[in-house]
């Protein structure tokens, strides 16, 4: 047994910095820190565990986290991984090693603890093999997530002629991949066939450029390999980087680190940095089903109560009155006076305020910006934001590596809920995509040589950062991002708003260029069918599957060919039924109220409300194992159950061309359901469905649209 060494939790949380605002740390003359107090600050840094997590549990070569086990090999490679009591791998985690034109035989040693603490475990192991040594060295953080440094040594003169990572997987376990695709945030544009290919089945596998993550899994557990760049592998840039192949009882992630032989002296080693994180990282916050997007002030409200809803809202520069920013990206409000009057008013609402904020995007007229641009410049200048009567055109891109301008956004943060009492953050711009090529740092270099690299291990030190902060200071504290996170930063939010990225598959290639005003008005250029344009397991990979945090998702309905839908606003509650009949169907419930048809929205999010509050006594039975029987058994038709001891939710989607007569059995005797008045209805809009003794409702569901049924 490994003796554990038990350390406190360092949560620094309330500095007693000066006021936050636009003038928030100007630089002086002499430029000395004292202009800038939150330089090097330890809020929310922390060795122990944070909460919900638990203490990590050592024994031997496993270690056990709060959503499973992992077990090492002597090599310091996992040979077994288990996420809520699902086993992943298939078989050990290992390389594929050639040297000097043979495969060499590997030999373990004993792995041996280098740190051993209740929030982390460092774990050392070897390989030797003629010639060659292999060491690995496993850090395991108390959310599962695992950092390998690989080292390979020759100890004679040895040619490596290749190199491959293998991360196999049982086939029942990794049904489903999701990987990262290049989305630029600022023209909100994104290759529409690379997203396509960016995620759902695993059954035809890929073979893909380096990228930074992918997810494999079920959606309820699977496993995220990641890697900041490609620095290591040799060649850089070929087609086939990772590869993704599939058998009968197995599937396998494989990762092409070395392709082309590399000469190496005696003495001389190759190394490289790459990560696992089983998922889920962590439980989804309490009540999260229950949380609705109140929208900004000036857009329509959610409309329902907020004694079983939590209603959080996001406003930035342009709101009218106190809660107005002063910043475009910051948190500042612009009048401190007004906002109090404002933010006590919310506050009698039970709605949450959170400013809106940006983290890899950032206002260049900011006095920080002055002294510590040419450090966090990311190198890229991007568009300026607009709203309203303030248009700011000085934006430029952050690489977040840069330590100073973490410990500015997290002090910032921590003074805006010590000083304004905010409930939480928002990123706009808040996940990978913007990488960094600013040739003063070091990562920018990278780039410049053809090198892919993306912050992750910093991000994730600024999310944990974050998180920690926010609940020290104000317990329930709501962390939101736009964009696509890897687990091991995602184990740090509480929600992900998810979506906008698919107006680049609406948006269709082949037309000539024009006015925009054609274009805007010409339906064959933007078309929002979203059961079309995506396949079912598609949408699962992307918003069913439990990671962290929990999804927000944005409509894109009306996001471009606005003049068109304008006039076709029955089109425009069509394509959001459309939208809806797959969203309900993935467990969604927090929906921008943007782009869409809002009344449609609200009426959906008026529906789930008549089963709430969808808490702790709610079981929740998704389409790809629900108890329910379909008749007929047709293609496209799918349902997703609630159930709660005296009721039940269906949802039943038609994802078909045609019609459906469908008759749904329950089977709610064997979920231990017993409706009290035996009643059922259309929950939407109140009709009367027959529901037979034995528990079957019938009703007819459009193509391309869905039911939402209450049995009570």
């Amino acid at each position: 047994m490994l003796r554990r060494r038990r350390l406190s939790l360092l949560a620094l949380c309330v500095a007693l910095y000066g006021a936050s605002g636009c003038r928030h740390g100007a630089v002086g003359a002499d430029g000395q820190e004292a202009d800038a107090p939150w330089l090097g600050n330890a809020l929310g840094v922390t060795d122990g565990v944070a909460s919900p997590w638990t203490a990590l549990e050592v024994s031997d070569n496993t270690v056990v986290y709060w959503g499973g086990r992992i077990d090492l090999g002597g090599s310091g490679l996992p040979r077994r991984i288990t996420s809520q009591g699902l086993d992943l791998l298939s078989r050990p985690v290992a390389f594929d090693i050639r040297a000097n034109g043979a495969a060499p035989a590997f030999t373990d040693s004993e792995l041996r603890p280098e740190e051993v603490t209740d929030a982390a475990v460092t774990l050392v192991g070897s390989s030797a093999a003629p010639g060659l040594t292999l060491d690995c060295r496993t850090r395991v953080e108390f959310d599962g997530m695992m950092r390998l440094d690989v080292k390979v040594t020759a100890r004679e003169a040895t040619r490596l002629d290749g190199l491959t990572l293998e991360v196999p997987l049982r086939a029942e376990a990794a049904e489903l991949f999701r990987r990262f695709y290049i989305y630029d945030f600022d023209t909100m544009q994104v290759d529409r066939e690379d997203l396509a290919r960016a995620g759902g089945s695993t059954a035809a596998g890929w073979s893909i450029p380096f990228t930074p993550y992918v997810w494999i899994g079920v959606p309820e557990a699977g496993l995220e390999w990641f890697c900041e760049s490609d620095q290591a592998w040799r060649p850089w840039g070929i087609p086939d980087a990772l590869t993704l192949t599939h058998a009968a009882d197995e599937v396998m992630l494989a990762a092409r680190m070395i392709t082309q032989p590399l000469p190496l002296r005696a003495g001389e080693t190759w190394e490289a940095t790459f990560g696992l994180s089983p998922t889920p990282s962590r439980p989804r916050i309490a009540d999260w089903r229950s949380y609705r997007w109140g929208g900004r002030l000036d857009g329509p409200p959610v409309e329902v109560d907020s004694a079983t809803h939590k209603v959080f809202a996001v406003f930035w520069i342009g709101e009218p009155g106190g809660l107005a920013l002063a910043c475009p990206g910051m948190p500042w409000p612009a009048d401190p006076t007004a906002y109090a009057a404002a933010r006590a008013d919310l506050a009698k609402d039970n709605i949450l305020y959170i400013p809106y904020g940006s983290l890899f995007k950032i206002d260049t007229s900011i006095p920080e910006w002055q002294r510590f641009g040419e450090e966090w410049s990311g190198g890229r200048k991007l568009g300026g934001w607009t709203a309203r009567d303030r248009t700011t055109a000085q934006t430029s891109s952050v690489d977040v590596a840069a330590p100073s301008y973490r410990d500015f956004i997290v002090h910032t943060y921590s003074e805006m809920i010590r000083q304004h009492d905010i409930d939480g953050l928002y990123f706009d711009f808040g996940a990978p995509g913007l990488n960094p090529i600013n040739p003063g740092r070091p990562e920018g270099r990278l780039a410049e040589q053809g090198i892919y690299y993306t912050p992750l291990f910093a991000l994730r030190e600024l999310y944990k950062r974050l998180y920690v902060a926010g609940e020290t200071q104000k317990p329930g504290f709501l962390t939101i991002i736009h964009g696509m996170l890897p687990a091991m930063c995602a184990s740090f939010v509480d929600a992900n708003v998810q979506g906008e990225g698919l107006q680049g598959r609406f948006n269709t290639s082949g037309l000539e260029a024009g006015p925009a005003e054609r274009l805007m008005a010409d339906k064959r250029w933007y078309e929002a069918d979203y059961i079309g344009a995506l396949p079912l397991e598609w949408y699962v990979a992307e918003l069913a599957r439990d990671v962290a945090e929990f999804p927000v998702l944005i409509p894109q309905i009306t996001k471009q060919n606005r003049t068109y839908y304008r006039d076709h606003p029955d089109e425009v509650t069509a394509y959001t039924r459309n939208l809806l009949a797959v969203a309900a169907l993935c467990d969604i419930h927090a929906i921008w109220l943007t782009n869409a048809d809002n009344g449609t929205l609200r009426a959906y999010s008026q529906a789930k409300a008549k089963f709430a509050p969808l808490g702790d006594d709610c079981a929740f039975h998704p389409f790809w194992r629900s108890p329910v029987r379909l008749e007929p058994q047709a293609p496209g038709l799918y349902a997703t159950l609630y159930t709660r001891p005296d009721r039940a939710l269906l949802i039943l989607s038609n994802l078909s061309d045609a019609p459906a007569a469908v008759t749904a059995a329950l089977g709610l005797d064997g979920l231990g359901v017993t409706p009290a008045a035996g009643a059922a209805s259309d929950a939407m809009t109140g009709a009367s469905v027959p529901l037979s003794p034995e528990g079957s409702v019938s009703i007819t569901v459009p193509a391309k649209d869905f039911a939402v049924v209450l049995v009570n």
